[in-house]
Order: C-alpha cells, then structure tokens, then sequence
C-alpha cells in the first residue's frame, strides 16, 4: 500500500477483482486489525458515488470474495463490521510503522547506527505514493498525509542519525 496495491498470499500475487474490491480491501488493510463498520466499508468502497439499495448485501457478497481468494480466516466478521485478522495479514503499512517506531526508540536512546538501519529499513518499503490508487478518495486522503508525514519524519530522523 505504499506504493501500488499488491496482494501475494503464499508469495504468489493474487487479484482481488476491480476497484470496489480493492477499496475494501484497502479499507480493511488500513484498519490494522481494528473493525471496520458495514457503514464506513459502504462508503469506502462507493467512494464517491451513491450506494446501491443493497450495499449492505454486496459488501457481504465481496467479503466472501474476497475470504475465497486470500484463506477463509482472513476477514472475520465482528458484530456490525469486519476486519482482517492481524495474525494472518502483514502490511507494508504496518512494518513501516513499526520500524519507524523502533527506529525512533533507538535514536532516543543513543544508538544511532541501529536506528539508522531501521529508519532504512522501513523507507525500502516504500515503492511510490501511499494508496496512489486511492488517490482522492475521502477514506483514504487522512491516511495518505498521515503515511507522507510518517515518512517526512522518518526521513528527518535517518538524516540526523548519520
């Protein structure tokens, strides 16, 4: 995601269907683990267009696309919502969020060489603009600045560690 959207399961690429599937995924992957409403998937994936009568039937019938092409355990539903299990489902999202964090603790404590390597680390993930296909789209500009200003930063501390 930060860069074009890739899905590998089993280090094989896999194609989730068109943009409305990749806006929920999308959605999803950005949740971190966190559930994401039936009514905040509908409009992310409808972005800027008005929802159908059945949208809440159609996010239904892509959440089982989308089980049947990444492992039935991936999305779980939860109460008025779903979310993608954390313990199956690594993003570049997430490892560059972690290895900035990590990057920033060992800056404090003094050890620049290794947070140096880690604020490396992490900015290798990068392959283009955060959510580029998503560009525009109201759920998804938050995090595209926040992504930017989290590699600003990250980009900042690896200059001054060397």
């Amino acid at each position: 995601m930060l860069g074009p959207l890739e899905i590998v399961v089993d280090g094989e690429p896999v194609s989730v269907g068109g943009p409305r599937m990749r806006r929920l995924f999308g959605s999803l992957a950005l949740g971190n683990g966190s559930v994401r409403s039936t009514d905040s998937l509908i409009e992310a994936v409808w972005a800027e267009d008005e929802p159908p009568d059945g949208a809440r039937r159609t996010v239904m019938s892509y959440v089982s696309r989308l089980r049947s092409a990444l492992g039935e355990d991936v999305v779980e539903q939860i109460e008025n919502g779903y979310r993608l299990d954390r313990s199956l489902v690594e993003t570049d999202v997430h490892a560059f969020e972690q290895l900035v964090a990590s990057g920033q603790r060992m800056f404090h404590a003094g050890n620049l060489p290794h947070a140096l390597a880690l604020f490396d680390e992490a900015l290798d993930l990068w392959r283009g603009e955060p959510l580029a296909e998503f560009a525009g789209e109201p759920w998804a500009e938050p995090e595209r600045t926040r992504l930017s200003l989290l590699r600003l930063s990250a980009l900042e501390d690896a200059f001054a560690a060397r």
